[in-house]
């Protein structure tokens, strides 16, 4: 996905390369929406402080490492959608 927030495409132009990332939170729990929220979280070294995130819906989230796609976590895109191809 490519983000509407401008401190994240300013960090996508100055790596100059696209970057995979997650979002801020232990599986199953709500996504940091603040950078002292992300900083709590066990294992994050160093926040880029931007602000509260704009929020919205999360990505979907596909295990391809099988011989079958496992669907991880519903998101923005229907899984149904990502595997018609």
């Amino acid at each position: 996905r490519v983000p509407a927030h401008g401190p994240a495409l300013a960090l996508l132009r100055a790596a100059d390369t696209g970057l995979a990332t997650t979002s801020a939170n232990l599986s199953g729990q709500q996504p940091a929406q603040t950078p002292l929220e992300a900083a709590w979280v066990r294992g994050v070294a160093a926040v880029i402080d931007a602000g509260r995130t704009p929020g919205g819906v999360p990505s979907t989230v596909l295990d391809l490492s099988g011989p079958e796609p496992r669907v991880l976590r519903e998101g923005a895109v229907p899984a149904a959608e990502l595997l018609a191809g």
